[in-house]
Formats: structure tokens, sequence, C-alpha cells
């Protein structure tokens, strides 16, 4: 009788597990649906800029052999023209000149905005990769943070401050993350939803994933390390301030 006890005991037991495991399973399958959802919400709210023809390459394939990797940041305006390219990688300007030129012939047609149904501007980023001796080059396509789709959670510091350093100053960083991704995967795309406190110090305390459909650890951890590194202004009276950031990544061209 006693060991009948114990086997319907380590039975019950078992069951109880089985159905906490299936509801942890089924409650994380029902989270990254939801975050899915939204991502494919917030992405079909804007059409990207797309290639209008092939770039002519000559040129630029025989320039700087041994650098592995270069970076620019672009803008494609509301008539698919590429102007302002505000950030090279490359510390000698004369070395950026040539790229310059070839991206500021690339012609797009532009992105637009299908919630006020106009021609919007958007910025892209270029990565020319130097792989198997011959040069790769991708053009990312969406403007990967919108400046006001940040929420301020706690804390006093001017939008347009952490938008300053988000997107002017650190977006081509976590775009090669994403490029970086998107050699070994090119259809890789996703949302990941970062939280990060600025310290009173304007460091960054901590910074973490918060939500992720991107399903690429390497790019997340990627992601999480250069929000660690950013540097702001001192919040307002001291005091630290908590961000949460929503980035889609999405649309990439390679040729």
């Amino acid at each position: 009788m006693k060991h009948i006890l114990i086997l319907i005991l380590v039975i019950t037991y078992g069951v109880i597990l089985l159905s906490c495991s299936s509801a942890k399973v089924k409650d994380e399958h029902n989270q990254k649906n939801i975050i899915n959802q939204e991502y494919i919400k917030e992405a079909e709210l804007k059409h990207y800029p797309k290639l209008k023809q092939q770039p002519d390459l000559t040129g630029i394939l025989s320039l700087n052999p041994n650098i592995e990797q270069i970076s620019f940041v672009a803008t494609v305006n509301e008539l698919g023209k590429t102007t302002d390219i505000s950030y090279c990688s490359l510390k000698d300007e004369k070395m950026c000149k040539p790229y310059e030129t070839f991206i500021s012939n690339i012609e797009f047609t532009p992105a637009y905005d299908m919630e006020t149904e106009k021609n919007v501007k958007s910025e892209i980023y270029i990565f020319i990769t130097l792989k198997n001796n011959q040069k790769e080059i991708t053009i990312l396509t969406n403007s990967a943070t919108e400046k006001e789709s940040f929420s301020v959670v706690m804390g006093s510091l001017d939008k347009s401050d952490i938008a300053k350093i988000v997107i002017n100053r650190n977006a081509v960083k976590y775009m090669k993350c994403y490029n970086d991704a998107v050699l070994n995967q090119p259809e890789l795309t996703g949302k990941i939803v970062v939280n990060f406190i600025i310290s009173s110090e304007g460091r960054i305390d901590k910074a973490s994933i918060k939500r992720s459909s991107i399903n690429n650890k390497t790019m997340e951890e990627c992601v999480r390390n250069v929000f660690s590194k950013m540097l702001f202004p001192d919040p307002k009276g001291g005091g630290i301030v908590i961000v949460t950031q929503p980035l889609i990544f999405k649309n990439s061209l390679k040729f």
C-alpha cells in the first residue's frame, strides 16, 4: 500500500511539472507572436526605399583592397535621390570621396508613409565589405529607429537629447550588428526592444534586451553592447533615466 501511495505521488508531481513546462512554452510562444505582430504592424506602415536600377560598380571595386569594411550613412529624399552623406567610417576624407560619389549617384524609389500617404525622407546605411577578396555591398534601407518611438519610463532628460545620441551618433553601430548578421542570414528581419538605464553622470548603468523577434543571439548581444557604451548628457536634477527603445530591422539590398 505504501509503495502504491509513493507511486501515485510521483506520477502526480510529474504531471504538475509537465503542465508547468507546457504553460511556460505556450507563454513564450504567445509572447513571440505578440512581438512579431507588433513588428509587422510597424513595418507595414512604411514602404522603405528600393533601388531603381543596379548601380554601376566600375571604379570602386579596386579601391582600398586591404580595408575589411567601410560604412556610410546617407539620406534618401522624397524624390529618391541620395543626399547628405553624413558619415564615413574612414578617417581620411580623401579616401571617402570616391565612395561618396558612387553613393550619391544611386537612385531609389523613395520611402512611402502609408499613414500620411506621402513620400518621406529616410536614412540608409551602406556597408562595403571585403569578403573572399571581393567587395560585397549591402544597403540597409530602413531607418531602424523613429525619433519618437522610444519611451522614457522614468527620469528627466529631453527626448531630443536621447534621439541625438541613439540615432545620430550610434545608429550606424547597431546597424553594423544587423549587417554582420545579414551577411550570414540574408532574410533576417525583426524587432529588438532595448531597455537601458542612464546614470546621473550620463553613463549607462545597465542595458538589456527586453524583447526580441530576431532570434539571433550574436546580433542581440552586439546591439546590447552598443547601447551599454553610449554616453548621454547628465539628467536634469540628478537621478537616473530609464528608457525603452524599440528597433526595427528590415530590408537589406545586396549587390
